[in-house]
């Protein structure tokens, strides 16, 4: 008699959704495959090795942590023994030895043999960078993945998890081809003492591309203490900053200490970073799975925001209050959601907080497509592609640099895929392949390929 799969502890119970999709996956597998996870750290992964053994899918984990393991990864591939219904995964976290790129590329050169003798799923496990890198350095191996998934957290109090699917993983476009960009480059050469406003600009940047690796570092040069008061309110901006990447990565804890640190620098409260702060601190509980906290800390923020007349605020507020409620069960949430993002419908908005000529372009995409899902959800199919169609307009009215244009493009394909609109998702993906090329953005042009990839699968 076959025992019966043991419960995971509690903490990765939130990861079930995220667990079975992988395990569909790999139950539909014959042979080889590389499965690109998303994850925010080696944890997630064991938890998921073990959870695939319980369901009948014996995992070998590899978890290299030092320049020899690494540079030995292609070898210890080659000698795994893995059963006929197991699988293998490798584990990587946040800080990536040198050894990992020699062994990732000595991979990609044993490619053949080792695709050969495991003959099962390849599970390559970490953060997005990490996957960035294995895509950099085995295009090869890269070349025959499965379209990628991410382990996503449920939210604690029942909220519907947010889908698994892994549109693509790195910087979604190459911000060193934006002349302002380069320009703040410039400016930030030699700088030292009064470069922090600029430092911040370029980070946000760097954010907005998902370039997290790049923001932090950036970010890592705000960390001097200033008396001067005008720049506290800089400090406390990076500090907010820092969370925003933090919490994006994965880290959970870092992001809670950088919001802690900003809390302690805002003496006395100030009406223009206090709902900040509350709409940070609201992100981070949603991640952690507290749907109440999250919600009360958005509608504090909003309303703040609106009380202020403060539309970048409110569009970001507005925006998160939206996302919750839209992934909230019941058929009520995605009205809740349109009755947010109405609000929007008639006037003109913009992110200032993004910074750049650009920032509006981003914000109104963002609720156009949101504002998609929330039709699709209510059951108005017609008006949800109304809504793609609208966003993909806007992009061609403003004409942001070409990468941006094409990881926004990119978006909006999609959240097309997510909503049944496929003839859509592959004419968009195709646009922004195609702008992506012509621009020479390596980041959008990956992303493209896979969105398109994605597109083209059949729907089940």
């Amino acid at each position: 008699m076959v025992a019966p799969p043991r419960s995971p502890i509690d903490w990765t119970t939130l990861y079930l959704d995220s667990f079975h999709e992988i395990e569909r996956v790999i139950r539909l597998t014959q042979g080889f495959v590389l499965l690109p996870v998303e994850a925010p750290g080696p944890d997630p992964g064991r938890a998921l090795g073990e959870w695939l053994t319980a369901q009948g899918y014996p995992a070998v984990i590899h978890e290299p942590r030092d320049d020899k393991a690494w540079e030995e990864i292609a070898g210890a591939l080659y000698e795994t023994e893995v059963a006929p219904s197991g699988v293998v995964l490798v584990l990587g976290g946040p800080v990536l030895p040198k050894g990992f790129y020699e062994g990732v590329w000595l991979l990609n050169q044993k490619r053949d043999p080792i695709v050969k003798k495991l003959a099962r799923p390849l599970l390559w496990c970490g953060p997005a960078a990490m996957l960035a890198l294995m895509w950099e350095r085995a295009p090869d191996l890269w070349s025959i993945r499965a379209v990628g998934r991410r382990l996503v957290a449920a939210p604690r109090s029942g909220a519907q998890s947010v889908s698994t699917q892994l549109p693509g993983s790195g910087p979604l476009y190459d911000v060193n081809l934006d002349p302002e960009v380069v320009a703040l480059r410039q400016s930030l050469a030699g700088s030292s003492y009064h470069a922090l406003r600029p430092m911040l600009d370029l980070a946000r940047r760097l954010t907005r591309a998902d370039d997290l690796a790049a923001a932090d570092e950036l970010l890592d040069k705000t960390t001097a203490t200033h008396r001067s008061v005008w720049v506290v309110q800089d400090l406390i901006d990076a500090r907010l900053l820092r969370a925003s990447v933090a919490r994006r990565q994965g880290r959970l804890a870092s992001a809670r200490k950088y919001l802690d640190q900003a809390e302690s620098l805002l003496h006395p409260p100030n009406p223009y970073l206090s709902p900040r702060l509350r709409l940070e601190d609201g992100r981070i509980a949603l991640d952690e799975g507290n749907l109440e906290e999250a919600r009360d800390a958005f509608e504090q923020a909003l309303g703040s925001s609106r009380r202020r007349s403060d539309p970048s605020l409110e569009v970001e507020a507005g925006l998160a209050l939206a996302t919750l409620y839209l992934n909230t069960p019941g058929p009520e949430g995605a009205q809740r959601a349109l009755a947010v993002l109405d609000q929007f419908r008639a006037r003109p908005v913009y992110f200032a907080s993004q910074g750049g000529r650009d920032a509006d372009v981003d914000s109104e995409v963002d609720i156009l497509t949101t504002r998609a899902r929330a039709l699709a959800a209510a059951g108005s199919a017609a008006e949800a592609e109304s809504a793609l169609s609208a966003a993909a307009r806007r992009i061609h009215r403003t004409l942001p640099p070409a990468g941006h244009a094409a990881a926004l493009l990119i978006r909006i394909a999609h959240t097309a895929i997510d909503i049944g609109a496929s003839d859509r998702a592959k004419h968009l993906a195709t646009r922004a392949l195609t702008m992506a090329r012509a621009a020479g953005d390596t980041y959008a042009e990956r992303h493209a390929a896979e969105a398109l990839d994605r597109a083209r699968q059949p729907t089940t």
